[in-house]
Parts: structure tokens; sequence; C-alpha cells
């Protein structure tokens, strides 16, 4: 079994209209269809609360720290901008 992560994710503050959206929105843009992004597993909301809850893959770093990795190796290599 993969490794997993959950983040709280904060609804707007109208959630009888967003907040299904938001959570729909999420679940389609990060279905796992693309390698590039992060796949969502799984996500619940809390009662009466403005509040859910997201389960999704776990990355080894973050974009901006693989973009300042990058950035260095093109250093090193005499290649800055690409």
């Amino acid at each position: 079994m993969g490794h997993f992560c959950e983040e709280i994710h904060h609804l707007e503050s109208n959630r009888a209209l967003n907040g299904p959206n938001e959570i729909r929105l999420i679940t389609k843009l990060y279905n796992g269809s693309n390698r590039n992004k992060i796949t969502v597993l799984g996500h619940r909301t809390f009662a009466d609360s403005i509040y859910a809850c997201v389960d999704m893959d776990l990355c080894d770093f973050s974009l901006d720290e693989y973009n300042k990795c990058q950035r260095l190796v093109e250093q090193v290599e005499g290649n800055p901008g690409g």
C-alpha cells in the first residue's frame, strides 16, 4: 500500500453552495489521470463544519523544492534558465 497524507481543507463560508462543489472539483482535478499531479484517494466532511478532510498521495518533496533543485542542476551544468 502506498503512502498517503490527510489535509484539512477549509471550505468557503457558504458551505451549502460552495462546499460540495469544492470537493467535487478537487476530486475531478486530482483523479490520477495526470502523473504530474497528486492523486486524491478519498475525502470526507465533518458534520456541521466548514472543513473537509482530503486523503491524498504523499509526495517526497514539494514543487518549490523540485524547482530549486532543477535550477541548481542547471547552474552546475552551465545551462542557467534552461
